[in-house]
């Protein structure tokens, strides 16, 4: 499971990976040049709005995961310098049971607080109540997911393996875009599109986790939460949550 400190910190490998995380963000952001202009054409200016509070909940909400992720990279890090790999799965397990927990938390709130986000937070025009209130409730479903997924990258950011971050990222990227345009030819509700793009977000999620598992098999011969890590994880995660927000 392990993989030398050298072999991690290689000049090639590091190059290698800036080059995997700029493709990694081009080609969603040519989706993006692409696809917004029709979708601000198809759903109108109040419902492309609404779209874009769905893309923020189901892209940016893993920065508020109290940098565990961020934490699990750099403790896992720390070990695999020190060729210590005996603790790797409890540090992977802890980690998956905050970030879960988090998203279950934000995923109530943002239940509880629908109503009030359509009819008097962002003043929604009242014939997209109805869906617009709907797509809320959908998009809390997937909070669990997008936070959970913070810590799964952590994982393969801790090997270095951007290669395998990256055959993830260019097409979900690319498909946080283009899947509303997938849908726009049978429906322009905007709760349909937000079910696109849950479906995307829970696809990553379990590519991800296949892909930590091809990295590290070890983690599911060893399930357990380790509570002496929680501490660490939100010692160091509390700092990045304040740069986060």
């Amino acid at each position: 499971m392990s993989e030398s400190s050298n072999n991690l910190t290689d000049g090639s490998l590091l190059a290698k990976n800036m080059l995997y995380s700029f493709v990694g963000y081009a080609f969603p952001t040519l989706a993006a040049i692409f696809s917004i202009p029709i979708l601000i054409n198809a759903l109108g200016t109040d419902g492309f709005g609404v779209l874009t509070l769905a893309w923020m909940v189901t892209g940016y909400f893993s920065l508020l995961d109290l940098g565990v992720g961020r934490a699990l990279t750099k403790l896992l890090s720390e070990k695999l310098g020190r060729d210590d790999v005996e603790g790797v799965p409890d540090l992977i397990w802890t980690a998956l049971m905050l970030t879960t927990l988090l998203g279950l938390l934000g995923s109530l709130l943002i239940s509880l607080a629908s109503s009030t986000l359509v009819h008097d937070v962002f003043k929604i025009p009242s014939a997209l109540h109805d869906d617009v209130e709907k797509s809320f409730y959908i998009l809390a479903i997937s909070v669990p997911i997008v936070i959970s997924v913070s810590a799964l990258r952590g994982i393969l950011e801790s090997y270095q393996r951007f290669d395998l971050i990256n055959i993830v990222r260019v097409p979900i990227g690319s498909l946080t875009f283009l899947g509303p345009l997938l849908v726009l030819p049978f429906s322009v509700k905007l709760s349909h599109i937000v079910i696109a793009l849950v479906v995307v977000r829970l696809l990553e999620w379990v590519i991800t986790f296949s892909f930590c598992i091809r990295v590290v098999p070890e983690m599911l011969k060893n399930i357990r939460v380790q509570y002496s890590y929680i501490g660490i994880f939100l010692i160091f995660g509390g700092w990045m949550t304040v740069s986060n927000i």
